[in-house]
């Protein structure tokens, strides 16, 4: 004999909708939980790596990057005093390159003077122009205008010029001054009578004149040609 048994439900279809919906949406939150869960979970082993591992290295890497730019500012700095005293070198050398040689300029100024002609006096001022201003005397104008073209053509002088040039009579030494010494004139004496000597008085002195010798005054004033003397490195 067979049993059949036979369910019958007996539930509104309306509430059975409402119980369908009903396990759905606990079936969406359940989900909706359970990807929460999984977020807070994968963040909170973020933040764990986070902290273990990236916190540090992003320390160091910062650390690394600081130290890398003070060793810039370092090094820039060292760069400029390098600049600097390279600057300095270059205007040194310019300097000792353009200071002329005293020693050649004297010599060539003595190589170029007639023996006519004296100085009196010699300016050197390398800062101002002219440069050189001397003075002295000559014997008569022909031996001014030689020593001038001299100068002109030495290669250490330029821009040879007169600044003054006067004829003057230079006085010569005097000679010295004859007299006449006086002599005694003895006279005859007798037995009775003392013998006696009378002196003649001198005769005034008398003074040659010497003629005056005639000069030239003269100034000249003119500029350093070379200040550059290539071969002096070579030579000291």
């Amino acid at each position: 004999m067979v049993n059949t048994m036979v369910n019958i439900n007996l539930v509104p279809a309306e509430i059975k909708n409402k119980i369908a919906q009903a396990k759905a949406s606990a079936n969406v939150f359940s989900i909706s939980l359970v990807i929460v869960f999984l977020f807070l979970v994968i963040g909170g082993l973020a933040q764990a790596a986070n902290s273990m591992f990236l916190e540090p290295n992003l320390a160091a890497i910062k650390s690394d990057i600081g130290q890398s730019t003070t060793d810039l500012k370092a090094f820039a700095t060292l760069e400029n005093k390098a600049i600097f005293l390279n600057d300095r070198a270059k205007t040194a050398l310019a300097i000792e390159q353009k200071r002329p040689l005293w020693s050649q300029i004297m010599q060539n100024l003595i190589n170029t003077v007639p023996q006519e002609v004296q100085f009196a006096s010699v300016a050197f001022d390398v800062s101002k122009t002219p440069n050189i201003v001397l003075n002295g005397y000559a014997k008569s104008e022909r031996n001014v205008v030689s020593f001038k073209d001299k100068l002109e053509a030495s290669e250490f002088f330029k821009n040879v010029a007169f600044k003054s040039s006067s004829a003057e009579n230079k006085p010569a030494a005097p000679a010295p001054a004859t007299s006449t010494t006086p002599t005694p004139t003895p006279t005859t004496t007798t037995p009775e009578t003392t013998p006696e000597t009378t002196t003649t008085p001198p005769a005034p002195a008398t003074v040659v004149a010497q003629p005056t010798e005639k000069r030239v005054s003269f100034s000249l004033e003119f500029d350093l040609e070379k200040f550059f003397i290539t071969a002096r490195g070579s030579n000291e």
